[in-house]
């Protein structure tokens, strides 16, 4: 192995370590029922903190993608250490001081921003630091390592910050797990920092590959000057925004669920750190998973373009799928008898992290799928600011379930910091499985158009 070729895996490596501090934003509802529940914050308020989060990371992805085209991915990630970090000494403080939630938002807004460009930094340079013939594995590698941040995150939540004496009521340190993960960020990016100063991309074969048709040859112009791209940008508003929605969502999904069904000391937790560690388990497994399918099912020069001479063959097809799984989990968690009260409250307690386990899993495919086809239908020169764009999709989308949720959360609740029965929830995630369809008919008329002008995504 070349001296080159030795500094570009350590590179990747020091990228992998930078995500994993990044992965902070998934932990959120280890503790978004804490925060209406010890802080007084509405469901509302507390999906407001969250959503600052989420627009601290998408809102300037345009921008962390555009310097790291023209400045490197490495400097871009010092961000995380110069803002990202203090962040989350901030939201420690807050908490202690019990702050109003405004100030929980900016410090929220403040870490998403950190950990986005950190984020960015790593994808983006992972994708240009492997092949193209690996282009799902160069983006499912950097994501997992995301999900199985929150996982790791989530456990340590649990043992180290968790005072289970009363295990009906425990106690959580939420001051001292924000000032931890605060000193991990620091020193984690910056090993990242310094191991992707050191690397480079495959090669220049590779970095100008692009499945663009005949006429845009040569120029691989800007990805939102592709009409196809707005199909996919606002299927991936509806997919993105609803899976996030749950995913911030959860622990106070399964206590509307639980004190709804009257279990009382029976009760099992699927909430908090049993929900996330499911939810990052699931995400983990399936963007590895996704990685490897999304290049098996890529159509090679001279391949078969049909799975069993029926099926189009791409990685549209597991975009698509993603949606229409989606669908189904939604609908169930909607519905009155998967999550029928008369059951146990084992038995509902599994039912519900069956949910969560199939959210994590379209979760996880979805963001390492669509990366991988933003990569190979408008190539990687730009890559980072052309995925930055498409990017304000999940904000877009999380933004307006989240607040769809929110509202008819605080309607049901009456003004209450706590909400019981199927009612609190129901009605969102039935509107949500509805648009999934829609989001499912907008990624197949993009899939069909790309195959049309013979880009066999």
């Amino acid at each position: 192995m070349s001296s080159y070729s030795s500094s570009r895996w350590v590179s990747i490596v020091a990228a992998i370590i930078t995500i994993f501090a990044a992965g902070f934003p998934l932990t959120f509802s280890l503790y978004d029922s804490v925060l209406q529940q010890e802080l007084g914050y509405t469901a509302g308020q507390v999906n407001a903190v969250r959503m600052a989060n989420v627009a601290g990371q998408f809102v300037l992805y345009p921008v962390a993608g555009y310097l790291c085209d023209k400045c490197g991915a490495s400097r871009v990630a010092i961000a995380d250490i110069v803002i990202g970090a203090p962040a989350l000494f901030a939201m420690a403080a807050a908490y202690s001081r019990q702050a109003h939630w405004t100030t929980m938002a900016i410090a929220f807004f403040l870490s998403g921003v950190g950990g986005n460009c950190a984020y960015v930094a790593a994808l983006t340079f992972c994708a240009r630091a492997l092949p193209k013939a690996s282009a799902g594995l160069a983006i499912a590698v950097p994501v997992c390592a995301y999900s199985t941040a929150a996982l790791l995150m989530s456990l340590v939540f649990a043992k180290f910050f968790t005072d289970h004496a009363d295990p009906l009521k425990p106690i959580y340190d939420l001051a001292g797990f924000f000032t931890a993960i605060g000193w991990f960020t620091a020193v984690a990016t910056l090993i990242g920092v310094w191991g992707m100063s050191t690397g480079g991309p495959a090669s220049d074969a590779d970095e100008v590959e692009t499945l663009l048709p005949q006429e845009f040859e040569g120029q691989e112009p800007f990805m939102l000057q592709d009409w196809t791209a707005l199909l996919f940008f606002a299927g991936y508003i509806i997919v993105a925004g609803t899976t996030e929605t749950l995913a911030g969502n959860m622990s106070s999904v399964w206590s509307s669920i639980s004190t709804g069904g009257n279990f009382g000391s029976d009760t099992i937790d699927a909430g908090g750190a049993t929900a996330v560690a499911t939810f990052s388990a699931a995400s983990t497994f399936a963007r590895l998973l996704a990685g490897v399918a999304s290049d098996k099912l890529a159509v090679r020069d001279g391949g078969d373009r049909t799975v069993m001479g029926v099926i189009p063959r791409g990685r549209g097809l597991l975009f698509v799928s993603i949606a229409l799984v989606l669908t189904c989990d939604f609908a169930l968690l909607s519905s009155t008898w998967y999550l029928g009260y008369q059951n146990t409250s084992t038995a509902v307690a599994s039912r519900y992290l069956a949910i969560v386990a199939v959210n994590g899993l379209a979760y996880g495919a979805l963001y390492t799928t669509a990366p991988t086809i933003a990569r190979s239908v408008w190539g990687v020169r730009t890559f980072g600011a052309n995925w930055g764009w498409l990017s304000y999709a999940p904000l877009a989308g999380s933004s307006a379930f989240a607040w769809l949720y929110a509202e008819l959360y605080d309607r049901t609740s009456a003004g209450s910091d706590s909400c019981s029965g199927r009612a609190c929830y129901a009605t969102a995630f039935a509107i949500m499985a509805g648009s999934l369809l829609i989001g499912a008919g907008l990624w197949a008329s993009a899939w069909a158009a790309w195959r049309r002008r013979g880009q066999f995504v």
